[in-house]
């Protein structure tokens, strides 16, 4: 969905791969006697993050794009060795690369998916503009869904009504899961991903 819990605005903001900065330099320098040694840099900056939450089947982002911050700036350096030989009319080049020498291990992503149970908008005025908790807003009946408590055509319709009056996604959240009606994923904005470790390959490669 394009519109974030105002109901009213639509999601704006940079794209998940959305990298400003990217960089890529390399040297290499050829020996007398044979062998050729090279270096791969890399820098590029890191990518924001942003919470998806499920409404009615469909991921929306609640607090518009970016709310997760973004992923650390990431460097690399990479290296490759190879030593030239003849043998006779054939040629051998003997070699290694190493990818991602310092061993870095930088995030490159996190979890942004906060549930994929959708989310059910309540009447919360019970529960003023404190904690949606059961011991300060009491059981599910002080809190009704909007619409009603049987999934059918007019509960979706009651629903989509509230969704684009807007709301507070997080008070929402909070009370479905005190209730016990939703399940955060205990990885949500952690990380996912990160550079691969240290790598080391050898080659032989003939040349007739």
């Amino acid at each position: 969905m394009l519109y974030d819990q105002s109901g009213t605005r639509q999601v704006e903001g940079k794209l998940g791969d959305d990298r400003p900065h990217q960089a890529k330099a390399q040297v290499a320098y050829a020996f007398p006697f044979g062998t050729t040694l090279s270096a791969n840099e890399y820098f590029y900056s890191g990518v924001p993050g942003t919470t998806e939450m499920r409404f009615q089947g469909a991921p929306f982002f609640a607090f518009n794009r970016g709310d997760l911050g973004r992923t650390p700036n990431i460097t690399q350096t990479d290296l490759q060795v190879y030593h030239d030989l003849r043998l006779g009319r054939f040629g051998v080049q003997l070699g290694a690369i190493v990818l991602n020498l310092f061993d870095q291990d930088k995030v490159l992503n996190v979890n942004p998916v906060y549930s994929t149970t959708p989310i059910l908008i309540r009447d919360l005025s019970a529960c003023g503009s404190g904690d949606v908790t059961v011991a300060a807003c009491g059981a599910a009946a002080n809190t009704p869904i909007i619409g009603g408590n049987t999934n059918n055509a007019a509960r979706n319709a009651a629903q989509a009504a509230a969704f684009f009056r807007g709301f507070d996604a997080k008070r929402q959240r909070e009370r479905q899961v005190a209730l016990g009606g939703l399940v955060p994923s205990p990885t949500y904005g952690l990380p996912n991903a990160y550079q691969d470790p240290r790598e080391v390959r050898v080659y032989v490669k003939f040349a007739f």
